[in-house]
């Protein structure tokens, strides 16, 4: 082989593992957590300029992929240890405050930040934990050309709300926000957490979006400030005393201190001379691009990923299955739907007929293998809804299940009714039962059976309460052996003594 064909081979390769670099943005949500809707804004852009730049870019909620370069948002939130193991190739991008006057953040977090892979927005921020800042990429969120108002959407002047306010309101904001009313002027605030387009549609009606910082540290709001500011809605800050203005803002913000307070406020705002000058702010502000920090940026990506795929991962052999419907997703574990909405690893139904072992790639890039005998716990969120799934998913079960593992059927007393024997239509369920326990050669079994280990009840802080009490209800049953005088008496009720003839 000629030296120049084996550089144009290693060349080729080279740019076919960038081409198949994917990138993968996670959004990390706490069950309910209506806040982590915050996080779709700063998502959608860096969705956007990776893609500008060619990239294939996907966006998921708590679910990592082990064929991807992920980027998470709101780790603060809480992260499973194991996105931090060599299966996956992850980044956390920090949005919050960090250091003196900032945010109160989890030293899990903290840590994370002083030697993890992280990317931020603010050179201050990383000054604060890193001692090398250079380590850290910087992502200035400027002009997000998906939210730029077509030509008919309402100019300035006409715009129905003068002055709009979101965000978290502590002591400081509230007085801030009294004191523009004192001036004259009403602003609109949400009643309720509100976010992402549901928000927009009132940054969109709104002359401008007013604000000012709720953290001592005073950086300067950039997320809050690009979703306006690219809508084409005037941003007004409040310059504190000792806050820096943001270099890359300077000159698309109306600036407010306390000494121009009054004058702005009471004879500027919204009159034909501010209204021209916004207007002039937003056609500045449509050229700004982060183009270089993403370049630079993708050039840290996939140095990492290169590394990732040159280190082969053995296929994955969980020891817990959980299967619910409720779209929530469980680490350390294989999670498992009929319904493709659920966006589980696997679309298998435990209650269906299903050939053991399974063996490929699951819907989040794993490749995974799943034996008989390999599971410990299978967690069942789901109530069967007769004895057909019943036995479907005992079976599955049985051959799953090692010995001594355990099968949980969990389910929430706001689906079901469990005031009365007769609800949930149990007497059923548990003559189905049985086919697996007292009457296991019924069902084809003999060396194996299910233990019957009751009904345990807890509320929503997981403690064990009374049954009227409960929120939660989990019926568990246990793989074990089948004792020699049990096998004797299966012998005597079969048909043909458990011979498999």
């Amino acid at each position: 082989m000629s030296v120049f064909l084996g550089l144009l081979i290693a060349c080729v390769s080279k740019n076919q593992l960038i081409y198949r670099m994917h990138i993968h943005l996670v959004i990390v949500q706490p069950d309910h957590y209506v806040h982590s809707l915050g996080f779709l804004d700063t998502a959608d852009y860096l969705k956007y300029w990776l893609q500008q730049q060619g990239l294939h870019v996907t966006v998921a909620k708590n679910r990592l992929r082990h064929d991807a370069v992920n980027l998470v948002f709101g780790a603060h939130l809480g992260f499973h240890p194991q996105w931090l193991e060599a299966s996956y190739c992850t980044f956390f991008f920090n949005l919050e405050q960090i250091g003196q006057g900032g945010a109160q953040l989890p030293e899990a977090y903290k840590d994370l930040l002083k030697s993890g892979l992280v990317i931020d927005y603010h050179p201050e921020n990383v000054a604060s934990y890193r001692d090398v800042p250079e380590s850290v990429p910087l992502i200035p969120f400027l002009n997000a050309p998906y939210l730029n108002p077509a030509e008919s959407q309402i100019k300035i002047a006409d715009r129905p709300i003068d002055l709009l306010f979101f965000g978290s309101i502590n002591a400081e904001r509230k007085a801030f926000l009294k004191r523009i009313e004192k001036a004259g002027l009403d602003v609109a605030v949400f009643d309720a957490p509100t976010y992402y387009q549901e928000r927009d549609a009132y940054v969109r009606q709104a002359k401008a979006v007013i604000n000012t910082s709720f953290y001592a540290s005073a950086r300067f709001e950039q997320v809050r400030a690009f979703n306006v500011l690219s809508q084409g809605t005037a941003f007004i800050s409040f310059l504190q005393a000792g806050q820096k203005m943001d270099v890359d803002f300077r000159d698309h913000v109306f600036w407010v201190e306390d000494k121009n307070f009054d004058l702005f406020f009471k004879e500027q705002f919204a009159k034909e001379a501010w209204c021209l000058a916004a207007e002039q702010k937003f056609n500045q502000w449509r050229l700004t691009n982060p183009h270089h920090a993403m370049t630079d940026l993708i050039q840290v990506l996939q140095t990492r990923w290169q590394n990732h795929v040159g280190n082969q991962q053995p296929a994955g052999q969980h020891r817990r299955l959980v299967q619910g419907a409720d779209g929530r997703y469980f680490h350390d574990a294989v999670n498992l739907s009929p319904n493709v909405f659920d966006q589980a690893d696997l679309d298998l139904d435990l209650c269906e007929k299903q050939n053991w072992p399974w063996a490929g790639t699951s819907r989040w890039g794993q490749n995974l293998q799943i034996y008989p005998g390999q599971i410990q716990l299978m967690v069942f969120r789901v109530w069967p809804c007769d004895a057909r799934q019943w036995r479907g998913l005992f079976k599955n079960a049985i051959a799953l299940l090692s010995l001594g593992g355990e099968l949980r059927v969990e389910i929430s007393t706001a689906d079901y009714d469990f005031s009365s024997d007769e609800s949930l239509d149990l007497r059923s369920a548990e003559r189905t039962w049985t086919e697996f326990s007292d009457q296991f050669w019924k069902s084809g079994l003999f060396t194996e059976k299910f233990s019957s280990q009751g009904a345990q009840f807890f509320n929503q802080e997981n403690k064990s309460v009374e049954k009227n009490m409960a929120s939660k209800i989990i019926i568990v049953f246990k793989k074990i052996k089948t004792s020699m005088s049990e096998r004797t008496k299966a012998r005597v009720q079969s048909p043909n003594f458990c011979t498999g003839q």
